[in-house]
């Protein structure tokens, strides 16, 4: 991850709590949207009580895409593109086609 051995050393005990919470969101998450056929195929059984943490998964992230921030959401170069499309929205509604002198006032 390019992080320094001693931060690496530091994280590592945080990482190793985190890990298997993380691994089992993405396992009922991803297994919840596959095709059944391919979902047989990992061995992952389904049970009633992932189909609520699923929704519980959904709710969050729909959450976090209405209020957390866009720095926070998007990826670097689409972070920016989105600013850029701002701005030249925002420039637009000027009505500027050009920045020459107007025609009126040469």
């Amino acid at each position: 991850m390019g992080l320094p051995s001693p931060a690496r050393r530091a994280l590592t005990p945080m990482w190793l709590l985190v890990r298997p919470v993380a691994g089992h969101v993405i396992q009922v998450c991803s297994s919840k949207v596959m095709h059944p056929r391919v979902q047989q195929l990992t061995g992952f059984e389904l049970k009633p009580r992932h189909d609520q943490e699923f929704a519980l998964y959904v709710r969050l992230l729909q959450w976090a895409w209405r209020n957390l921030p866009d720095r926070l959401l998007l990826q670097p170069l689409a972070y920016n593109r989105f600013q850029y499309e701002k701005l030249v929205g925002t420039l637009r509604s000027f009505g500027l086609d050009s920045f020459a002198v107007p025609e009126d006032r040469r």
